[in-house]
């Protein structure tokens, strides 16, 4: 951003853009509009009861005190966390560093964006094949969108690397 003066205020420049446009005319907009990248889905797992699930979440779950320093908002790390012998996590061990919404549930429930609980249940029922034993976790606030492309680039690649065929990403 830069500070100028246009000669009128914003409000009448977005007036006399959204007139243009609507009239067909030309106009040029102030904001530089990135278009995100399009991206294909991935082919549907061929058997999940046989599948590596993964779990990840974009509210940046971290234990308690924030060891790993992850920041709240404006990330550029991702973190994996061990769920090896865990079948839930326990509300007062977990905390979000995100600052985009309001945390207060998920602290009190710390499921409601990690689903360890409910994996659980469908690994044992032999619904889904066996949960990864860690789980990934990043700050998606305020994120920069080749931030963003970079960090689910090297998720997919560790995750790759760790044998998972198939992701649970919950997400504010």
């Amino acid at each position: 951003r830069q500070r100028g003066f246009a000669g009128v205020s914003g409000a009448r420049r977005a007036v006399d853009m959204l007139i243009a446009r609507l009239e067909g005319s030309p106009f040029e907009t102030e904001l530089q509009i990135v278009m995100p990248d399009r991206v294909s889905p991935p082919p549907p797992v061929p058997d999940i009861k046989k599948a590596t699930v993964a779990l990840a979440s974009s509210t940046g779950m971290v234990p308690w005190g924030n060891p790993d320093k992850m920041p709240s908002k404006n990330t550029n790390k991702w973190i994996k966390y061990n769920l090896e012998g865990l079948s839930a996590l326990e509300k007062g061990k977990w905390e979000v560093m995100h600052s985009g919404f309001d945390t207060k549930f998920v602290l009190e429930n710390p499921h409601l964006m990690v689903p360890l609980d409910a994996m659980r249940e469908l690994e044992d029922s032999g619904q889904v094949g066996t949960l990864y034993n860690q789980f990934y976790s990043f700050s998606g606030h305020a994120g920069q969108p080749n931030t963003a492309k970079r960090l689910g680039e090297e998720m997919a690649k560790d995750m790759k690397a760790s044998g998972v065929d198939a992701v649970v990403m919950t997400a504010t």
